[in-house]
């Protein structure tokens, strides 16, 4: 199970204090610094990984990336967790959704299109 919740709450821990702030914007969490082109040397998976955390992603006990040629990646646990347990917390407002880039970008989808 993958939760992600209004507000702050988690399902690991009760409070969600954020190491960056709460409630980051858009331009806040850098994405305007994401380069998502296939290139040659790699994605750096685990420095994104470091991000997340630092935004309130959150993780059961035992949960890891995992990679075999660091190019493809998978998640593994390294401890049992119980059938139905949440495996992984993400905040709302990192959750990438139509309502959160109409409200950041001029109220419309379609005027949102034209400004990405």
């Amino acid at each position: 199970l993958i939760a992600a919740a209004a507000g702050g709450a988690s399902a690991f821990q009760s409070s969600l204090p954020g190491q960056y702030g709460a409630r980051p914007n858009s331009h806040e969490l850098g994405m305007a610094t994401i380069d998502l082109r296939p290139s040659s040397s790699g994605r750096d998976v685990f420095a994104m990984e470091e991000w997340a955390r630092g935004y309130g992603v959150q993780t059961a006990p035992g949960v890891e990336l995992t990679s075999q040629d660091r190019q493809d990646y998978g998640v593994r646990t390294t401890q049992n967790i119980p059938a139905g347990s949440p495996v992984m917390f993400v905040p709302a407002q990192l959750v990438l959704s139509s309502s959160a880039i109409q409200q950041e970008f001029a109220g419309s989808i379609e005027a949102s299109e034209e400004l990405l």
